[in-house]
């Protein structure tokens, strides 16, 4: 499945590669007794794609700064999602 996207500011075209990749907060370590205890909350503080561009040069795009144009050859509009 092919997905184009637009870069909401420069307005390029690139191939999505893959989406879903996130930046998660830190986890603190701390000692409990004897044991080494993870404390993640599991908060989320970006979302990341991969993307290329025609020469097949991968970037990495935070998923707000996108914009779904096409999937498969058919435009987004032609979905009808509402």
């Amino acid at each position: 499945m092919s997905v184009i996207v637009k870069h909401r500011k420069t307005k390029d075209r690139y191939i999505m590669i893959g989406t879903g990749y996130g930046t998660m907060r830190e986890e603190k370590e701390s000692f409990y007794g004897d044991h080494l205890v993870n404390t993640d909350d599991g908060e989320v503080l970006s979302t990341k794609a991969a993307v290329c561009d025609g020469d097949g040069k991968i970037y990495w795009f935070d998923t707000s700064q996108l914009e779904v144009l096409e999937i498969d050859g058919k435009k987004i509009e032609d979905y009808n999602i509402k």
